[in-house]
């Protein structure tokens, strides 16, 4: 993959992010259960007065909640992830080259012993 498509793609992904992030803290609304209530957000159209105009069974309910919060903390936490390695890697960037110079990295040119049978 080229620079200029992964330039794009890491954009896109960027949009997508802010759009689903949007979109979980501009529309929380809670429905009642028979007493039990559940919260989730989506993208809705807001009836007159604030009251909400749409349904959902419970289990429809229960899935766009679990999907959405197991969604956020996933993507949250991979984006912390990569931003802790890109600082890590920064700070520690002469140690880790140091290292792989050390211990991986053979320069010797010579080829390991062999025995060979006749």
């Amino acid at each position: 993959m080229n620079r200029t498509a992964r330039n794009i793609a890491g954009y896109l992904f960027i949009a997508l992010y802010m759009c689903y992030t949007a979109s979980t803290t501009l529309f929380v609304h809670t429905h009642n259960y028979d007493g039990q209530f559940v919260v989730h957000s989506h993208p809705f159209v807001m009836g007159e007065g604030g009251a909400l105009n749409h349904s959902h069974t419970l289990s429809q309910s229960l899935f766009i909640h679990f999907i959405s919060s197991s969604l956020f903390v996933g993507m949250s936490a991979m984006i912390a992830l990569g931003v802790l390695f890109v600082v890590l890697a920064k700070q520690y960037k002469h140690d880790i080259e140091t290292y792989i110079r050390k211990h991986i990295v053979h320069y010797s040119l010579r080829a390991p012993p062999a025995l060979l049978h006749k």
